[in-house]
């Protein structure tokens, strides 16, 4: 590590695992699914993970199967490493059954640990999805159970989902992934005015995450995340952003310990951040956020 442990909490907010017989990931890009189209066991994680100091985790869903969050809530259930999990249910079943299918997830074995959901929107061609019925459903079921809505989009759906937000104010959100945004393409001032109506909204947290993919390389990465992430902290706070690994997608290009060294040098370029701030980040953003557990 750049930096010797401090005594803090370290939550990694976003990963994922897959058993490609039971669940074929078919978001995958042939480059993907060559280098990470294997099972991805929970084992294999906690591996990962626990040397690099992670002392909490938030398995993230990755298909459009139902079966998978009953999955994942056994597998949590059974790892005490993973503390929450972010499910998924059926928005094209439409929005008259949105709320039916919360409620159901919410009584599963497990769902102590069920801490939020997510539909993989940012694979829908439409821009403006955050504002359709099915979604608006969604983010009104979550606020009642007390449940997350992760956020995955791209660029072009951020107003929409801005919007949205706003209109959710009992709901709490979480952006991940940055936003998705490329490095190559936008710089941390447009990026952090892009993101203006998100971060206007108390109830949205960003999730520092998938930092491996932002940019061409990992020296590219390492190069230019400091200024998002001081970007990030100017827009949100530290009290609304988080660490998320994203792996093993995150391990085409960079090891586990070197994305969290990343971030750890990232934290440390930027001016003024205190180590409140990074126990934040850290940790203590994603335990409140998502409500888990000690």
């Amino acid at each position: 590590m750049t930096r010797a442990f401090r005594e803090m909490v370290r939550i990694d907010a976003h990963h994922h695992v897959w058993e490609v017989a039971r669940h074929p990931q078919l978001w995958m890009t042939p480059e993907q699914d060559a280098l990470i189209g294997h099972d991805q066991l929970v084992g294999d994680y906690v591996e990962a993970a626990m040397g690099s100091g992670i002392v909490g985790s938030v398995l993230v869903q990755t298909v459009r199967d139902p079966a998978e969050t009953g999955e994942f809530l056994e597998l949590a259930a059974a790892t005490p490493l993973v503390r929450g999990v972010v499910g998924w249910v059926d928005l094209d079943l439409g929005p008259q059954r949105v709320a039916r299918q919360v409620e159901a997830v919410t009584r599963l074995a497990g769902a102590e640990r069920l801490v939020g959901l997510r539909d993989q929107s940012a694979d829908r061609p439409e821009s403006d999805w955050a504002a359709g019925e099915a979604a608006d459903a969604l983010f009104a079921a979550c606020g009642e159970a007390g449940l997350v809505v992760d956020l995955l989009l791209r660029p072009d759906q951020w107003p929409a989902a801005a919007a949205a937000v706003a209109r959710h104010p009992g709901t709490r959100f979480v952006l991940d992934h940055l936003g998705n945004v490329d490095f190559r393409t936008s710089t941390p001032a447009r990026w952090q005015s892009d993101l203006a109506g998100f971060a206007a909204a108390p109830n949205i947290a960003l999730k520092l995450s998938a930092v491996a993919a932002r940019a061409d390389s990992p020296a590219a990465v390492r190069r230019q995340l400091p200024g998002f992430v001081e970007a990030a902290l100017d827009a949100f706070g530290s009290d609304r952003v988080m660490f998320g690994s994203d792996w093993p997608v995150s391990s085409m290009s960079m090891t586990y310990a070197e994305v969290v060294d990343a971030v750890d040098e990232a934290l440390a370029a930027v001016p003024g951040v205190s180590e409140q701030d990074e126990r934040a980040v850290w940790g203590g953003t994603a335990q409140r956020w998502y409500r888990l557990a000690d």
